[in-house]
């Protein structure tokens, strides 16, 4: 079920993207393109900063022995 879910998602951002994509090209022109993927890109980056930020901050940090320092 997860694995089909996963498809899905994919399969619908594929199609998402193209359809947005034609829509930059025909309003925009073709030279737009790169721009609006770099928007695109960046806005992956700063949600996969959020994410790791808000895991750090729900989930604690397990350290180990040989990173605690009361251990010599």
């Amino acid at each position: 079920m997860a694995a089909g879910l996963h498809i899905g998602a994919f399969n619908r951002g594929i199609a998402l993207s193209a359809w947005l994509g034609g829509l930059i090209v025909e309003g925009i022109g073709l030279a737009a393109a790169p721009y609006f993927g770099g928007l695109i890109v960046a806005m992956g980056i700063a949600l996969t900063r959020l994410s790791g930020r808000l895991n750090a901050t729900v989930t604690p940090r397990r350290t180990v022995a040989a990173e605690r320092r009361d251990i010599a």
